[in-house]
C-alpha cells in the first residue's frame, strides 16, 4: 500500500475547531443592545413622492418616446405607492349561464356510503347472532 493512502486523521488537525466569529460570553450583556438599526428609506412612501413626476413624464413624452423598461418601471412604482388595482374575475357555467352549485353528487355519495354501513351492521349482527345461537326475536322481558 502506498504510504499516502493511509486514511489515518492527520495529526495536526485532531482537537477542538477554532470558533467563528467572535463567540459570545455567557451571561454578558449584548454586545448590540439596541439590535439592528432602523432603515430610514421606506419604500412605499418613495413610490408616493415618485408617482406624480411619473405619470406627468409619460403625459409629456407620451408612450411612443419612453422605453418597455421605462414603462414597466413606472408600473411597478404606481403599484407600490398606490397599490394593484383589484382584479375582477368572472366564472360561468355552461353557455354563459350562472354557475349553478349543487350538492347531489355529494348526497348520493352519503347515500350509498349508509347503505353500505348499514349492510355491514347487519351481517356483523347475523353472524353474531349465528354464533351466539339467538335468532332474530325480540329479546325477552326482563321484569
Amino acid at each position: 500500500m502506498d504510504e499516502n493512502s493511509d486514511k489515518s486523521p492527520n495529526p495536526t488537525k485532531i482537537g477542538k475547531k477554532k470558533p467563528r466569529g467572535k463567540p459570545f460570553k455567557r451571561g454578558a450583556p449584548s454586545p448590540n443592545p439596541d439590535g439592528r438599526p432602523k432603515k430610514d428609506f421606506d419604500l412605499v412612501t418613495r413610490c408616493k413622492e415618485l408617482t406624480p413626476a411619473i405619470i406627468e413624464r409619460y403625459a409629456i413624452m407620451g408612450a411612443t418616446a419612453t422605453t418597455a423598461a421605462e414603462v414597466s418601471a413606472g408600473k411597478v412604482v404606481i403599484a407600490y405607492a398606490e397599490g394593484l388595482p383589484r382584479q375582477r374575475t368572472e366564472i360561468t357555467g355552461l353557455d354563459g349561464e350562472p354557475l349553478k352549485i349543487t350538492y347531489d353528487h355529494v348526497r348520493e355519495k352519503l347515500g350509498r356510503l349508509a347503505k353500505e354501513l348499514a349492510e355491514e351492521r347487519e351481517k356483523k349482527e347475523d353472524a353474531e347472532d349465528e354464533a351466539d345461537g339467538d335468532d332474530d326475536g325480540p329479546p325477552p322481558d326482563q321484569d
